[in-house]
């Protein structure tokens, strides 16, 4: 049953059918997740554990499981979800952003090609500034302080358009 409280937010109750992959499956979607996880950590971490792409693909990683744990273990409690809440917009931003990034950060390089290693520096150097505005605007989005989440989303942002702009060619590459 889904109902339209005060407020315009939006609750969902009920059976398996009414939530897609009912109560189980989004817990099991996020032990999934968590396997997914395992197996990213274990085949990359000698690699690139201080990179931008691995950081963000995991983080990114992450937010969804922890998203599937939350919403999962409120559909087994019997307890009201809220489909459009704050969580759902971190796990876009911080989830699937963090995954989008940090895989652009290694494709676009290769993409473009010689001279790989200088375009992989500049996409993938100072990883800490976008790990930590989308982990920050995801948790901006949960605790529900939306000016915090445009601040650090558009800081982000604008690093990842730095970054392109540098490795393509808009902006000239600090010596």
């Amino acid at each position: 049953m889904v109902t339209v409280c005060r407020g315009g937010s939006i609750h969902a109750r009920g059976s398996d059918r009414a939530i897609g992959v009912g109560r189980r499956g989004t817990l099991l979607t996020g032990i999934a997740g968590l396997l997914i996880l395992v197996g990213i950590e274990v085949r990359l971490w000698s690699k690139g554990r201080h990179q931008v792409p691995f950081l963000q693909v995991s983080t990114g990683t992450l937010w969804l499981i922890v998203w599937a744990f939350v919403d999962g273990t409120r559909l087994v409690l019997d307890q009201p979800t809220v489909p459009f809440s704050g969580w759902t917009a971190a796990v876009v931003l911080a989830g699937v952003g963090q995954l989008l990034a940090g895989s652009l950060a290694y494709l676009i390089p290769v993409l473009i090609g010689a001279p790989l290693a200088s375009d992989v520096n500049r996409m993938t150097h100072r990883p800490l500034i976008p790990l930590f505005a989308a982990n920050l605007t995801g948790l901006a989005l949960v605790i529900g302080w939306e000016l915090g989440a445009v601040i650090f989303g558009a800081a982000g942002v604008i690093d990842l358009a730095i970054r392109l702009a540098r490795t393509v060619g808009f902006i000239p590459a600090r010596a």
